[in-house]
C-alpha cells in the first residue's frame, strides 16, 4: 500500500544508494515499476507486478519527476529506505546533482516477475548464505573498529551518524562474511541486510536489521523548532489560510509527525501544537 504525504518534502537525511551498474527500482514514464542496472535503464531485469498500489506509487513517483526535474521529464530512479519512506531522487541539471523528495510510504511487497513466478525481496535466509536476488537497498558502512555509520552530506559539511544503540549480532553476521576491515552493505526496504564477501564479491545474507538497535525512524522523530519556526506557526495560524501553509518551515515537521494518524491537521490541532512549542521556547 502507497500513502502519500499530500506534499514532496526535501530529504535532507540518509541517501546513498549504489552506484555503477548495481540494481535500483526504476519507474517507466509509462507509469510500470521495474529494477534495473544502475545507468542502464534500457535493460531492465524484472518486471514488477502493477496492481493498483503498484500504479499508484509510480504515479506520484512520476508527478514528483515532472514537476521538480529541469527538464520535466517522467521516469527514472527511486529508493525505498528500510522506514518505507519513498524517495525520488530528481535531477537538477546538466552537473549531475540531484534533489532528493520525500513523497510518501509504501508498505508491503512489490512482486516482480521472473519467467512465470512472482518474487519479492522480503526473504529470510541463513547469514552467509547466498543472496539470490537483486543487491538493492541504501548503503550503510561498517568501519574496521566496528561501528555502523553512514554518511551524510550537509551544506556544512560531511558527518558520520551512527545508530543511538550498537547492534552486536549484526556486527557478528556482517564480521562472518568479511572478517576485518571496513566495509559497506546495503539495506533493502523490508529491513533485509545484505553484503558482499571479499573472495568472490557476490551478495550474501546478512540478517534483519533490529530497529530497537537501529537509527530512529524519521517520520516518527520531532524536529527540533526555533523560534523562527513557532512565530511562522503562529502567523498562519492568525490568518487561518490553508493555502499558506506549505509555505511555513512548520510544515513538514507538522506533515511527518502526523501523517501516520491518517488525517490532516486541523485549525484546532495546530493551535494546540503552537500552544506547546510556545511554552517550551
Amino acid at each position: 500500500m502507497f500513502q502519500t504525504f499530500g506534499k514532496e518534502i526535501d530529504w535532507d537525511g540518509h541517501f546513498d544508494r549504489s552506484f555503477g551498474k548495481e540494481p535500483v527500482y526504476h519507474v517507466t514514464a509509462d507509469d510500470r515499476i521495474r529494477i534495473c542496472k544502475n545507468e542502464e535503464w534500457n535493460r531492465y531485469l524484472f518486471i514488477a507486478q502493477m496492481d493498483t498500489a503498484a500504479r499508484s506509487l509510480a504515479r506520484a513517483i512520476n508527478d514528483c519527476k515532472e514537476k521538480y526535474s529541469y527538464n520535466n521529464a517522467r521516469g527514472g530512479g527511486f529508493c525505498i529506505n528500510e522506514f518505507g519512506i519513498v524517495i525520488v531522487p530528481v535531477s537538477t541539471g546538466g552537473n549531475g546533482y540531484v534533489l532528493p523528495k520525500a513523497i510518501g510510504v509504501w508498505r508491503g511487497e512489490l512482486l516482480f516477475q521472473f519467467d512465470s513466478r512472482l518474487f519479492s525481496l522480503n526473504r529470510k535466509l541463513g547469514v552467509g548464505d547466498s543472496w539470490p536476488y537483486p543487491y538493492l537497498g541504501m548503503k550503510y558502512h561498517l568501519a574496521a573498529k566496528n561501528f555502523i555509520y553512514y554518511k551524510l552530506q550537509a551544506a556544512d559539511g560531511e558527518s558520520f551518524p551512527r545508530p543511538p544503540t550498537a547492534d552486536p549480532q549484526l556486527i557478528r553476521n556482517l564480521r562472518s562474511i568479511r572478517n576485518k576491515g571496513p566495509m559497506s552493505f546495503l539495506v533493502n526496504n523490508h529491513g533485509i541486510v545484505l553484503a558482499k564477501a571479499e573472495e568472490d564479491w557476490e551478495p550474501q545474507y546478512a540478517g534483519v536489521i533490529d530497529f530497537g538497535k537501529w537509527y530512529p525512524d524519521p517520520l516518527r522523530c520531532t524536529r527540533e523548532m526555533s523560534k523562527d519556526d513557532v512565530t511562522d506557526m503562529i502567523r498562519i495560524l492568525s490568518k487561518q489560510d490553508r493555502r499558506l501553509w506549505p509555505d511555513a518551515k512548520i510544515y513538514d515537521a507538522l506533515l511527518q509527525n502526523y501523517w501516520l494518524n491518517g488525517r490532516t491537521l486541523n485549525a484546532g490541532e495546530q493551535v494546540q501544537l503552537a500552544e506547546i512549542f510556545i511554552r517550551h521556547n
